[in-house]
């Protein structure tokens, strides 16, 4: 099976399995205050992402590239991205390494945005210099290099051997543009964001357990009978409470089963800096088509504003004081993983 074929495969299975799917962040939520103090108008969602202004806290994440197929959605998700004002993060483009034209796939999105705020997306396994080559290929803002172990070993194809992975996480804030660090739907812990602090690394983005599932996809494509696995890793909710005690030291970027603007408000209410929506903007994209997509983006952005209004919010720094009541679940991992009080953003007081 070629590499366009896989890619292919990641998009038909993705889609399939779209509905099958955990909402963490549903363990979350807001304490409803009835006087409000601030109008709608005076509330701003705006966002800043590698000095480019964004008009609000959540983007489209990285998904596709590398076939006619992927480069048809990257084309239509970077016209919606273009004239909503959001970044957009691709799939990938580690296939452009071996084949040159696929390098189209991933441009022709690069050439819709203009000059919107533009992501690639690399393995963490390539070298430092390749990385920089092929983020130059793309001009981008900023590269995600991704950390897929859980894939690779799930992939009957996949990659067995990751040694090398510390000497180039090492040699990543050497780069000449922002480097964030991406898993790919299986959370973060404590101890990573420590190490990557300890590597000079400022971007995160934790991706937790809740959207697209690679090892159910993986283990869908090779009729391995693993499923147990497929519950592997931290969920969202949970990669965000690992994340409190680093929010002075990195910038987190939340994703994985993100399916509403009140999705978007929890995690920034978290820490996060910003939010990054694939599954839920793909399915509506292939349903529904990039006109209407447009209007889903443009709709998740008025009704953020009106959450910030019910929670006396006019940013999204006022609202990482706003006070939050977690299920059992996530209190007992608050508790037990021994986070700390005091390194508990949202509680903290004004």
């Amino acid at each position: 099976m070629t590499q366009q074929q896989r890619k292919d495969e990641h998009i038909y299975w993705a889609e399939k399995f779209y509905h099958e799917k955990e909402n963490s962040l549903e363990g979350i939520r807001f304490i409803h205050q009835g006087l409000p103090k601030i109008d709608v108008e005076g509330v701003d969602i705006q966002t800043h992402l590698f000095d480019k202004v964004q008009a609000a806290p959540f983007y489209i994440n990285a998904m596709t590239g590398g076939t006619t197929k992927a480069k048809d959605i990257n084309q239509q998700l970077a016209w919606v991205a273009k004239r909503a004002n959001i970044a957009l993060a691709l799939g990938s483009a580690s296939i452009v390494t071996r084949e040159e034209e696929t390098l189209s796939s991933f441009l022709i999105a690069k050439e819709e945005l203009q000059e919107g705020t533009f992501i690639g997306n690399i393995g963490l396994e390539y070298e430092p210099s390749m990385i920089e080559d092929v983020a130059n290929r793309l001009e981008v803002d900023a590269m995600q290099v991704h950390i897929n172990v859980a894939q690779e070993l799930f992939m009957p194809e996949g990659n067995r051997t990751f040694s090398s992975w510390k000497k180039h996480l090492s040699m990543l804030s050497t780069l000449p543009f922002p480097v964030i660090i991406k898993e790919v739907g299986f959370g973060m812990s404590g101890e990573t964001f420590t190490e990557l602090i300890e590597n000079n690394i400022q971007y995160v983005d934790l991706s937790g357990r809740g959207g697209t599932n690679f090892a159910q996809i993986e283990i869908a494509r090779s009729n391995h009978r693993t499923e147990n696995l497929a519950t592997w890793g931290q969920t969202t909710a949970e990669s965000l409470l690992e994340a409190q005690p680093f929010l002075n030291d990195l910038q987190i970027f939340a994703s994985g089963g993100i399916q509403s603007p009140l999705d978007v408000v929890k995690c920034m209410a978290l820490g996060a800096q910003s939010v990054g929506v694939a599954g839920y903007f793909l399915h509506f994209l292939l349903e529904h088509g990039k006109e209407k997509t447009l209007d889903e983006v443009l709709r998740w952005q008025e009704e953020i504003r009106l959450l910030y209004t019910l929670l006396n919010c006019k940013n999204h720094k006022e609202l990482q004081y706003t006070n939050l009541f977690l299920s059992d679940h996530l209190q007992h991992w608050y508790n037990t993983r021994q986070i700390g009080q005091e390194n508990f953003a949202c509680r903290n007081k004004k």
